[in-house]
């Protein structure tokens, strides 16, 4: 006989840690690290059209 509220192999709800919007705090991240590339790549190009304008 199983339980009302109690499913075989997994934690109760009330014991899963709740964490503020993990989703925006994620598109925060992916987000930062796309322009960070970005920066790195504009950075990098403009170097290597000085570089190469010499």
């Amino acid at each position: 006989m199983v339980h009302h509220g109690v499913e075989l192999g997994r934690e109760p709800l009330s014991k899963v840690p709740q964490v503020a919007r993990p989703g925006l705090l994620r598109q925060l991240g992916n987000g930062l690290g796309g322009l960070i590339v970005l920066l790195i790549t504009g950075v990098l190009l403009v170097i290597a059209v000085l570089l190469k304008s010499r």
